[in-house]
């Protein structure tokens, strides 16, 4: 007979998305008996069209149909089959924003146009351009931006460029 210990629950990072981004991650655990035990993952406060696989802990929502902005507090957990079931669970927060926009747009003397949008934590973005609508492509504009959840900018030589159409990506 082997007593049973409750599994442990790896921490989860709260997420910051974008309205229409996946948030996706693998809850993981640990169990002092798991030569003997299988782990099941389960969730709890999750929103409509949510999931996690019982058997790998992988968690996926695409936040599609969410309200912005709006946090979403969501509990997983992990149960072992020992006798009795014990469980650990976590608790991590969904923060939702509205699509990434440009919050300003501010002309230099020296012909540079500088861009500004706010981020969000752990995002990635890219800003890019075109001369004319009818161009094929976008190109990017400098690197892309870590964000930090404080507002960034680039700046773009305006210099023999009558007009210029921007965009602001935040990267899967």
């Amino acid at each position: 007979i082997i007593p049973n210990s409750a599994p442990v629950l790896a921490p989860i990072s709260d997420q910051y998305v974008h309205v229409g981004q996946t948030v996706q991650f693998t809850a993981s655990a640990t169990d002092a008996e798991s030569a003997y035990q299988t782990l099941t993952f389960s969730w709890s406060n999750a929103p409509a069209g949510a999931s996690i696989n019982p058997g790998s802990g992988v968690f996926s929502w695409t936040t599609t149909h969410a309200i912005t902005p709006s946090t979403n507090s969501i509990t997983v957990r992990v149960t072992d089959n020992g006798t009795p079931p014990l469980s650990d669970s976590r608790t991590f927060s969904v923060f939702i924003s509205g699509p990434p926009q440009f919050t300003g747009a501010v002309t230099q003397n020296n012909g540079q146009l500088q861009l500004t949008f706010n981020t969000l934590p752990g995002q990635h973005y890219q800003v890019q351009f075109k001369n004319s609508l009818t161009d094929s492509t976008w190109t990017s504009l400098g690197e892309i931006i870590s964000g930090t959840g404080s507002p960034a900018s680039v700046a773009d030589d305006l210099t023999g460029h009558p007009q210029r159409f921007y965009r602001l990506l935040a990267l899967p």
